[in-house]
């Protein structure tokens, strides 16, 4: 199946990737690789596929996550966060108390991962685009850094994030999960109830872009 997203990627950099082949070579990969999963782990009650990408590198990893595995890892997670609001509404007295509750109301237990990394089946394919290394490579080497939409601002250990490149990943990323769940590509994956498709950039934090409800359950 062809890109039909081809003007969201209208070229505006010297020898930058052609964004449509790579949405196009992501979904295939994707197809090939959840056909191998089923068949290989027919029994897995999946609940989540990720990406998580390095633009810079021109890396996408491909994740998938149990129901089981999540179940777990919420329940850790959990456990941590009370811990830590303990500490600070219980051990740390009155007046900190109050100073860090609206910093602890923001963080909400999910009933999944915070990182893809703790996926049951993390990292499970890989799929490498070389023209996103090349690129990178040629504008940290070439191009001025006036190009401030380029580049996201330094983190404190000096790492620069490309924001561009990133940018175009989370576009393909968006796309190709329309494009799994419009072709049924996912019908042999999805055996919960609900179904998630999300990606990490880099050290981001992990977002969820769609939810499949199976209704039949």
């Amino acid at each position: 199946m062809a890109s039909t997203s081809r003007k969201c990627y209208a070229p505006n950099y010297p020898n930058e990737p052609d964004w449509g082949e790579c949405e196009d070579l992501l979904f295939h990969k994707t197809v090939s690789t959840v056909d191998q999963f089923t068949t290989e782990y027919s029994s897995a009650n999946c609940c989540f596929l990720g990406y998580w990408c390095d633009p810079e590198h021109g890396v996408v990893e491909l994740s998938l996550d149990t129901v089981e595995s999540a179940n777990k890892t919420a329940v850790k997670e959990q456990n941590k966060k009370l811990q830590s609001d303990t500490r600070r509404y219980v051990e740390w007295g009155s007046k900190k108390s109050w100073e860090t509750a609206l910093f602890s109301g923001q963080q909400s237990i999910t009933p999944y991962p915070d990182h893809i990394g703790d996926f049951r089946f993390s990292a499970y394919s890989t799929i490498e685009f070389k023209t996103w290394y090349d690129f990178g490579d040629i504008f940290f080497r070439e191009l001025d850094e006036s190009h401030e939409d380029f580049y996201l601002h330094e983190n404190e250990a000096g790492e620069r994030h490309l924001n561009y490149a990133e940018s175009h990943a989370v576009l393909i990323f968006w796309h190709v999960f329309q494009k799994l769940i419009d072709t049924k590509a996912l019908d042999l994956l999805v055996s919960d109830q609900e179904f998630r498709l999300g990606y990490q950039c880099k050290n981001w934090p992990l977002l969820v872009v769609n939810r499949i409800i199976n209704l039949d359950f």
